[in-house]
């Protein structure tokens, strides 16, 4: 509050453009009980404000920036911002500019080593006017209020079997948790000589699993 005295006073406020965009200004006057429209200024100031005594300025301002949290689960997988690489660890701020479109694009396979690896399954976006899912790797965004994006992956194993008869079906990627269901189609296999091999068991190891061909 600043104290003018007991004469109108022309003022000129300044608004910061990198920061702010000024949308409406009025000037709300005690001595009337109403609101005087003073009209959408510029960016950066309005001049010929003329004040009574005891009139107050309500200006309507919207931030040009938006703080956007960006994480992943579990941390440091590679995202891609804008073609801007950010590996988070933690949940991370970014302030971007409010009203633009950006891309958000999720690594789809982080390989820990040959038999364990992260496979991307979806974003989380949470905020005050968003609350849903998105199970594409691409995500485009108008940013129009704070929000909060997380890339959520799954892990996986690969599941190895080899014999030198025949084949196995069923090797490859199984996520964490499920159940890698590997078969012998033949389980017996002649090898000449009126010879035959025929299918023992899984081992690992050398430890004997299961004697089933599935």
């Amino acid at each position: 509050f600043v104290n003018i005295g007991d004469e109108s006073v022309e003022i000129k406020l300044r608004i910061d453009p990198s920061k702010y965009n000024l949308t409406q200004a009025f000037v709300i006057e005690e001595r009337l009980g109403g609101a005087r429209f003073v009209g959408k200024a510029s960016n950066d100031f309005m001049t010929n404000i003329t004040l009574n005594p005891n009139d107050i300025i309500l200006l309507r301002l919207t931030e040009r920036r938006v703080p956007v949290y960006l994480s992943t689960q579990p941390g440091g997988m590679v995202l891609v911002v804008n073609k801007s690489s950010i590996s988070p660890l933690n949940p991370t701020l970014l302030i971007l500019e409010r009203n633009k479109f950006y891309e958000f694009q999720a690594q789809m396979i982080h390989n820990v080593d040959e038999s364990i690896r992260y496979k991307f399954e979806r974003w989380i976006i949470e905020g005050e006017r968003h609350g849903w899912e998105h199970i594409a790797a691409n995500l485009s965004l108008k940013l129009d209020s704070p929000i909060n994006l997380t890339a959520l992956y799954s892990k996986e194993f690969h599941v190895n079997a080899s014999t030198p008869y025949g084949s196995i079906n069923g090797t490859g990627w199984y996520k964490a948790g499920s159940l890698a269901s590997l078969t012998i189609p033949v389980p017996e296999v002649l090898v000449g000589n009126g010879t035959r091999v025929v299918f023992e068991g899984w081992y690992e190891d050398g430890n004997l699993l299961s004697n089933e061909t599935r």
